[in-house]
């Protein structure tokens, strides 16, 4: 069962990975860097998945979902295209997620 687990965790980690790079907004002229920075770890026992953006330097997803405040003063307006899409994945994880533990269960 575990590497059933396995499996769909890291099918799902890369989709959503994938998935994350088109919906980066468009508008950003940073965005072939944002894109570079989505990065799919492993946590610390070993069935968890976590995708990040950025860095701990340079954090671009809280400030590009919920928008941001410049230096000059202006206001940079929310962009959502994280969390939308990490609704839309948690359906499809948990999908493959039973479908996976079923078909062990059933010895297919």
């Amino acid at each position: 069962m575990r590497e059933a687990i396995l499996a769909v965790n890291e099918r799902i980690a890369t989709q959503h990975a994938a998935r994350l790079a088109i919906t980066v907004p468009k508008g950003s002229p940073y965005r072939g860097h944002i894109v570079s920075s989505i990065r799919v770890k492993t946590g610390a026992n070993g069935f968890e998945k976590v995708i990040s953006i950025g860095s701990e330097a340079f954090p671009y997803a809280a400030p590009l979902e919920f928008g941001h405040r410049n230096k000059d003063g202006s206001r940079t307006p929310p962009t959502k295209f994280f969390f939308p899409l990490v609704r839309i994945m948690r359906r499809k994880y948990r999908a493959a997620l039973i479908r996976a533990v079923r078909q062990v269960l059933r010895g297919k």
